[in-house]
């Protein structure tokens, strides 16, 4: 297979300059090709031009000193060469002064400035522009190569920072190009209109995060529905040149505005607020203070009644019954029923002495109908009833119901609660 791709490999350096190192390359380049993407020359006759232009930055640190910027263009016929030969080639920089040397023993272009020594700021833009190369007649990938000669300014030592440029040669009636996508910045969940051209006679098919490729060689344009994070889209096209296929890829991408994200590992130095729920799928672990409760609420109640609510959130439902004066025998009962499932908890009021109260509680699931009252005997109590939720959207208004249910009716998840009989 001839896989023809358009390609960039930043030098990785040898560590000994920091800048270079966090930047990948010490200036930044954007390349592009006229035509796009670049055509072979055919078996005969007339060979085809292309020009190759780069558009380089210096992003990060400090100024730089250059003495020297060279283009590497291979020359010859074989795959992995770009250019017959350097002949006829117009190459210019958009540095102030810097002149261009052709050198086809050594495959290359050697721009240079006037005083032996230039100066590159941070934030100073470069062009490189290399006219009329005449492409070989075989399709493949060449490497061209920009080599900057530079050390930082105060220092003696050069260095180099090099970066690799795979230049595709592609068959004469193939082309695929101009990938857009519209909106570049969309909202969670919203669609992303993919649009390019191509030539006919090709395969096309596009791939973007965990979606199975997608066959759109009938089509010019796509829509991608429900994009809820920032994704890469990739629309490959292949076609046959002989008797090997060639390939070529585009890419472009789309921001996500409020994303969903998918990490296998999230540190955050100061704090998470959810607006929305919270699903944990393993262990919650807290390291430090955890601050679930909200404060609580405490629920209404007058005797000879019971009260029911349906909890809006997780929390607790809590009683308790104080012994006032005399010794009571009366029952303070909390029921919760969920489904098939209800439970009960009962305390009597204490004896008269030690602190005269006795507490009850109940856990408490989101949508669990919620039911407390006491059974009044012989005595002098008082009862008080709370709601503690999880959060802070969780008070309730119980619904008052003349009555209070007998001991059997208590654990019926069907009891009526309007007028029961004591």
């Amino acid at each position: 297979m001839s896989l023809v791709l358009q390609s960039v490999a930043a030098s990785p350096g040898d560590g000994s300059d920091p800048e270079a190192a966090a930047a990948g390359t010490v200036l930044v380049y954007e390349p592009t090709t006229l035509p796009d993407p670049v055509r072979v020359s055919p078996a005969e006759g007339a060979v085809e031009r292309a020009n190759l232009v780069f558009v380089g930055s210096r992003h990060l640190g400090s100024g730089i000193e250059a003495n020297k910027l060279t283009a590497y263009i291979p020359t010859g016929t074989a795959s992995a060469e770009l250019a017959l030969d350097l002949t006829g080639i117009t190459a210019q920089t958009s540095l102030p002064g810097w002149t261009a040397t052709s050198d086809p023993a050594g495959q290359r272009i050697v721009f240079a400035p006037p005083s032996g020594v230039a100066t590159i700021e941070p934030g100073q833009g470069l062009t490189i522009q290399l006219d009329g190369i005449r492409i070989n007649r075989v399709v493949g990938s060449a490497p061209v190569i920009l080599e900057l000669s530079y050390r930082t300014v105060g220092t003696s030592a050069w260095k180099t920072d090099r970066t690799t440029f795979g230049i595709g040669k592609f068959p004469a009636d193939f082309y695929l190009r101009e990938l857009t996508a519209e909106p570049r910045v969309v909202g969670n969940g919203g669609t992303v209109k993919l649009t390019w051209e191509a030539s006919a006679g090709a395969t096309y098919k596009l791939l973007y995060g965990g979606a199975a490729e997608i066959d759109v060689t009938a089509v010019r344009t796509y829509d991608v529905p429900n994009v809820r994070a920032s994704t890469m889209f990739y629309l490959r096209g292949t076609t046959q040149s002989g008797n090997n296929p060639v390939e070529r890829t585009l890419s472009t991408g789309v921001t996500v505005d409020e994303p969903d994200l998918v990490v296998r590992t999230l540190t955050v130095r100061d704090t998470i607020t959810a607006d929305g729920a919270v699903t944990v799928g393993g262990t919650l672990t807290g390291n430090g203070p955890v601050d679930l409760f909200r404060g609580g609420q405490s629920l209404r109640y007058m005797p000879g009644k019971n009260y029911t609510f349906t909890a809006p959130t997780s929390g607790f439902l809590m009683g308790k019954i104080t012994t006032v004066g005399s010794v009571s025998s009366s029952t303070l009962t909390l029921r919760t029923v969920l489904g098939e499932e209800t439970h009960i908890a009962q305390v009597h009021a204490a004896a008269a002495g030690a602190d005269g109260s006795n507490t009850a509680s109940l856990p408490v699931v989101k949508g669990t109908e919620c039911a407390y009252w006491v059974k009044i005997r012989e005595g002098g109590i008082s009862p008080s009833f709370r709601w503690v939720p999880l959060g802070e959207a969780g008070r309730v208004t119980p619904s008052e119901h003349w009555g209070t249910p007998t001991t059997e009716e208590s654990t019926k998840a069907d009891t009526p609660q309007e007028e029961l009989a004591e």
